[in-house]
């Protein structure tokens, strides 16, 4: 191999080894979204749903049951007359039946139509309230990740004072080598030097802490380094309430009360249905013919509730009361949205209002730190009036950098708060 070739290869290596990883809250969110076990869920729920439409359209179908028994009794029907030249039998009083039936239903009054629609009805209610539980895994990568790009942002903010700081102290070490200056000084300059050192390795921890969680929720290894892209958030828009999974839990219920209500209404109708039995026992259909005997049966069987003393009545105004409680719930969800989106609304305004405002306040501060440098390298001016007014320094350029993310982050939740972030 020669050492052109290896010596590409070892630049190569290098390389890829300083390419930091990047990544976007989109792309984030739906990893998240893939790999939440409530996703697997849905899967989940759909087959239990087949399983279970699967079972109920069977009682369309012709049933078959096997039944057995045996029995003795005291008594038996006798017949008190003498003829002569004929003996009239009398039946065992042990008696032994075993029967096949296979039945087959002609008329339900559309209860296997109703139980379908109520069983699916219930499984969306189940489906929307795991939409629920993903929005809640959407909302908490949010989190995590505005909390990362505050940090990187304040970050940014203290690695600027260092490098001014440390201009500084390099200036009042020239001067002290000159016989110039005061070496308390100096050292009032490193303190803050030190610092400012503990201050960014509380932020890299705590960086690493929320990278790790955020890892966590999208089921892969994130490097410690990599770097996390400004989402750009769409214009704010007038919110829709239907739009949110919590809304479509309130309809699902209010649809499966409904089928509810219908499968009650059905409940008291008659039934009819065809069915046919075969049997062996003792004694047979002719009871007074003794011994095992084949028997067979074919007829219309036909059932009709006429009076249950108003259980289906009572059941049905249950159902209606879950019904306006769903209703009521609907409201109050509704009231608390419109709450949280007019505070979301105010809340980015006032971010506006206070940015304008940070730009006019940190142009102030950088002439002031500027002017005091100059005054403390002449001697006018204290170390300790310096490093006041380079903290106000950067106290200011920080709260301006948190106060961006936190903004794009009320837009972020605002999105969400609509239910079209995703």
């Amino acid at each position: 191999m020669s050492i052109r070739l290896i010596l590409v290869l070892v630049v190569g290596f290098i390389t890829s080894l300083s390419v930091q990883a990047q990544y976007d809250l989109t792309t984030l969110r739906t990893k998240a979204l893939a790999y939440s076990p409530f996703t697997a869920q849905k899967d989940l729920l759909t087959q239990a749903e087949s399983f279970a439409l699967a079972g109920i359209h069977t009682g369309r179908l012709p049933k078959m049951q096997l039944s057995g028994q045996a029995s003795y009794q005291s008594d038996v029907t006798k017949v008190s007359l003498s003829i002569p030249g004929i003996s009239i039998p009398t039946p065992d009083k042990d008696q032994y039946r075993a029967v096949l039936e296979v039945s087959q239903v002609l008329y339900d009054g559309g209860v296997v139509k109703r139980q379908s629609d109520l069983q699916s009805a219930q499984f969306q209610t189940q489906r929307a309230q795991l939409g629920v539980e993903q929005d809640r895994v959407v909302d908490r990568v949010n989190q995590v990740y505005f909390q990362i790009l505050m940090l990187d942002a304040q970050n940014n903010v203290l690695a600027l004072a260092k490098e001014e700081l440390n201009r500084k102290v390099s200036q009042m070490e020239g001067m002290l080598r000159n016989g110039v200056g005061n070496p308390v000084s100096l050292d009032l300059l490193r303190t803050e030097d030190i610092r400012l050192n503990q201050r960014i390795i509380e932020l890299a921890w705590q960086r690493k802490t929320a990278v790790s969680v955020l890892g966590t929720l999208v089921g892969e290894s994130i490097p410690e380094n990599a770097r996390f892209d400004l989402p750009i958030p769409r214009k704010l828009a007038i919110g829709q309430v239907n739009n949110r999974t919590e809304y479509r839990v309130f309809s699902a219920q209010a649809t499966a009360l409904q089928f509810q209500q219908a499968m009650l209404s059905v409940k008291m109708l008659p039934k009819i249905q065809v069915y046919a039995q075969g049997g062996y026992g003792q004694p047979g259909l002719n009871m007074f013919k003794s011994g095992f005997q084949p028997f067979g049966i074919v007829g219309l069987r036909f059932n009709w509730t006429l009076w249950d003393f108003n259980t289906t009545r009572y059941e049905r105004k249950g159902v209606a009361v879950q019904a306006e409680m769903v209703e009521r719930n609907r409201d109050l969800f509704r009231q608390n949205w419109t709450i949280q989106t007019q505070q979301l609304q105010n809340e980015i305004a006032r971010y506006d209002a206070l940015l304008v405002q940070d730009e006019a306040l940190i142009g102030l501060r950088t002439k002031i730190r500027q002017t005091l440098s100059v005054q403390l390298t002449e001697g006018v001016a204290t170390t300790n009036e310096y490093l006041t007014e380079l903290n106000n320094e950067t106290q200011a350029k920080e709260n301006k950098a948190l106060r961006e993310i936190q903004r794009l982050q009320a837009l972020i939740n605002y999105e969400h708060a609509l239910g079209t972030s995703y």
